[in-house]
């Protein structure tokens, strides 16, 4: 029970012990046995009857007897004493009224005192409730505000994790690739082994020809001998000329090793990955192929052109058509058709891969947009804008660019400088870039609401 509802039964009792004060004085007046000759006011005493008010009485012209005047002085007499007795219970009921007026009254001032002051605390009470409404009225606002801003850390948190893992996965994808090239680096030794040993059996039959050519006929040797060696010369040029392209890709795979190892990436022998088509490990092997097809053609030709002047001694050009003639002789029309439909076969499916590989770029750039709020643009030269979707003006952008050793570096101007507590905390401090263009968002969504409420 409050104070208001104390008060308030307090104000009925004391109300209520009045009109019952109240109603005993009504009913002992009425109950008086001389009520009809007394009269009985708030202010005056009470007063007889007088003998001309009463009703006549009958027979009252005639002579009285003794024994009726005895009688009605006897009844005289009574009324007296009755008349006495109503006196004083008349002045003891007035004393009593008197004094349950007093009290009445008082109890009223009393009752008027305490319901003022119960009116004055219930209006302090109201004024408090009123405080306390406006209180949790700031408190859900900023209860909604700080709900909104949980929120967005949230689906921001939920992003990042989704960008690292597809960090991660391309990472793997690029664990494989290098171990792809790993193994393409091994077939291409095993390659150009077999190519040098097809070469060293080349020098042996040309050297053999040599000699059976000179012991034939020495006028046409001397003829053939300047064409072969010069031959021979372009041949030990050309295999030079592999050996060292052979080392330098043996140096440059040991530096590409040494360096994924110093960057911390995982054993490519324990890690399964995925990759996709058409990335530069693929296009690697096809060039290596391409290559190794060249020389096993190559070697061919010089095969064949050995054996023909070992068995006839031709001329340079008379040789060199016929060898012509005789690798491209077994190639037929319908082995040219083919090659012709698998190469429109092939620019279609390029043609498809580019389109798929836009829409792709078009889709994922979206979506980081709608998910990280940043729209990424490659200016080339390994340098990237990001633009936030806040942004008040198309220049506020951030300019970031990758060093020799693979880190993020962001690029100082004027929207970056306005943004130099962050910096100092996030980038300085804790060296964390998505942690600094977290902030920039939300510092930027902030300012937006403001600006709208």
């Amino acid at each position: 029970m409050n104070l208001d509802d104390s008060g308030d039964e307090d104000c009925t009792a004391l109300l209520a012990m009045s009109q019952g004060f109240e109603r005993i004085l009504s009913s002992s007046r009425m109950q008086h046995p001389l009520a009809g000759m007394l009269n009985f006011d708030d202010d005056a005493p009470p007063k007889i009857t007088k003998g001309a008010d009463r009703k006549p009485v009958a027979n009252q012209g005639a002579p009285l007897s003794m024994r009726e005047l005895l009688a009605k002085e006897s009844e005289d007499r009574l009324i007296r004493i009755q008349l006495e007795n109503a006196q004083r219970d008349s002045v003891l009921q007035s004393e009593k009224i008197a004094s349950l007026e007093s009290e009445v009254k008082s109890l009223r001032m009393k009752c008027d005192k305490d319901l003022q002051e119960f009116q004055r605390k219930e209006n302090a009470l109201n004024g408090n409730i009123a405080q306390l409404q406006e209180q949790i009225a700031r408190n859900n606002s900023l209860l909604a505000i700080t709900q909104r801003k949980l929120l967005l850390v949230t689906q921001e948190r939920d992003a990042f994790q989704s960008v690292i893992a597809r960090y991660k996965s391309e990472l793997d994808k690029d664990i494989e690739i290098v171990t792809g090239e790993r193994t393409d680096h091994t077939q291409c030794q095993a390659l150009l082994t077999n190519v040098q040993a097809e070469l060293d059996e080349a020098n042996k039959l040309l050297k053999d020809a040599l000699a059976s050519a000179k012991e034939s006929n020495l006028n046409r040797s001397r003829k053939i001998s300047s064409s072969t060696s010069q031959e021979n010369t372009e041949l030990k040029g050309q295999i030079d000329e592999l050996k060292r392209e052979l080392e330098e890709k043996s140096a440059e795979l040991e530096c590409h090793k040494e360096r994924r190892h110093l960057q911390g990436h995982y054993d490519p022998s324990t890690t399964q990955v995925l990759h996709l088509l058409n990335n530069p490990a693929d296009d690697s092997r096809k060039k290596n192929a391409s290559l190794v097809q060249d020389l096993r053609a190559e070697n061919a030709r010089l095969l064949e052109r050995l054996k023909i002047m070992a068995q006839e001694g031709a001329a340079v050009d008379d040789l060199t058509l016929r060898v012509n003639e005789k690798m491209l002789g077994g190639v037929g029309s319908q082995e040219v058709e083919d090659l012709k439909e698998q190469l429109a076969k092939s620019e279609l499916k390029n043609q498809r891969l580019g389109e798929a590989f836009k829409s792709t770029t078009k889709e994922f750039r979206s979506i980081v947009y709608k998910l990280l709020g940043y729209r990424v643009t490659i200016t080339g030269n390994q340098r990237y804008e990001f633009m936030s979707m806040y942004a008040e003006t198309p220049k506020d952008i951030l300019c970031f660019t990758t060093a020799s050793n693979g880190d993020v570096q962001i690029l100082a101007n004027d929207y970056s400088l306005s943004f130099g507590e962050n910096c100092e905390h996030y980038l300085q401090t804790g060296n964390s870039i998505p942690a600094f263009l977290s902030s920039i968002t939300l510092d930027l969504f902030s300012k937006q609401t403001i600006l709208e409420q």
